[in-house]
């Protein structure tokens, strides 16, 4: 069989204040550009256009909470392609796909969440278990120091004793970053306006 290669294209990115498309992020209002080749000297995204052989271009914001996601574009080869009424009949759809790109990134947000959640509260867990058994290691070896005066077994167990300190200090550690990790990602959760429960969504 015929091995099919599917070249990827390659992005653009700018950045938002070169933009035409950053102006209507910032303005939060629709934009019709009837002569691309105007703006081409001034906005990267519009030299784009013009080269590519775009004469006019229509803009939308995708806005919803009160938030720009992006735009919906819409362009045509011929110069002053678009009119007012074009705003209206395209406002309605990009007020749709805006509500489904918030739909989208909250679904997202919501499965790295109860991933990061899970791991956080195993690592928690874990850590407090060994730091337990280690409790008791230690205990017993206090125990044993005080039993046998034996210099050879007191330099051993001390040794011991302070390895198990160690790692009693690591856990502290990874038990920390477990707590601050919770709580950037409960942040970010409530930043972005997920339910604290799945049945909520």
């Amino acid at each position: 069989k015929e091995e099919r290669r599917t070249r990827r294209r390659p992005e653009i990115v700018f950045k938002v204040d070169q933009t035409v498309l950053g102006g209507v992020l910032r303005s939060r209002e629709a934009l019709i550009v009837p002569d691309v080749s105007a703006s081409a000297a001034d906005f990267l995204d519009a030299n784009v256009l013009h080269t590519s052989g775009f004469g006019s271009a229509l803009i939308v914001p995708l806005v919803c909470k009160g938030r720009a996601v992006g735009t919906l574009n819409l362009v045509q080869r011929q110069k002053n392609a678009y009119r007012p009424e074009h705003i209206r009949a395209i406002q309605p759809i990009a007020e749709v796909y805006a509500v489904a790109i918030i739909a989208q990134q909250l679904q997202v947000s919501l499965r790295k969440y109860r991933t990061m959640e899970a791991m956080s509260e195993l690592t928690l867990s874990i850590a407090a278990d060994i730091n337990s058994a280690l409790q008791i290691i230690i205990g017993h070896c206090d125990l044993l120091e005080r039993s046998y005066p034996d210099p050879n077994l007191q330099r051993d167990l001390a040794t011991v004793i302070v390895q198990a300190q160690r790692i009693a200090g690591l856990l502290e550690k990874m038990r920390a970053a477990a707590h601050e990790r919770m709580k950037e990602v409960e942040a970010a959760v409530e930043q972005a306006g997920i339910p604290s429960s799945p049945e909520a969504f």
